[in-house]
């Protein structure tokens, strides 16, 4: 498969989990193109691996993770103001605000504890599969999800109060 076919197949897909691991449309798309720029001149290699799609969603996870100990950067947020929105959508809006707030939610945790969070419960991956992925001991990969749910627990019933 040539790079063009895979990104015809599979560049929705990385989109979507770009986003979610991120948390910012915006810096989804930087660190997706980062990772796609840095993915093609090996290609070749990719290309002939048995999943070349996990190979470049890890990617995708480290070129998040590294881009967060870089530098911090200027980041846009969204208005969250409702008189943009047309009255005939109005059903949606609830919809959209739970995602907005578990975005706000995702995006308060340590980058670690995001990463394993989303790559257990969006992309269904077990404890061993994350270690692997992220390369480190399956220890830490239970005691990241844990701490944070538990801060996902926390940050919900302060909200509700």
């Amino acid at each position: 498969m040539d790079f063009e076919d895979f990104l015809t197949a599979n560049l929705g897909r990385l989109g979507r989990y770009a986003g979610v691991l991120v948390g910012d449309r915006q810096l989804a798309h930087d660190v997706l193109a980062q990772t796609l720029i840095a993915i093609w001149p090996i290609w070749d290699r990719v290309g002939a691996m048995q999943y070349p799609l996990a190979y470049v969603r890890a990617a995708v996870t480290t070129t998040f993770l590294d881009h967060r100990r870089t530098t911090l950067r200027r980041r846009t947020f969204s208005t969250s103001s409702h008189d943009l929105l047309d009255s005939r959508i109005d059903s949606v809006i609830d919809h959209v605000e739970d995602r907005d707030e578990l975005d706000g939610l995702l995006r308060a945790l340590p980058d670690r504890q995001r990463t394993v969070l989303v790559l257990r419960y969006y992309l269904d991956r077990t404890d061993q599969q994350i270690a692997a992925e992220l390369g480190c001991a399956l220890s830490t990969v239970r005691s990241s999800a844990n701490r944070g749910l538990a801060s996902l627990r926390l940050a919900k019933t302060s909200a509700r109060e």
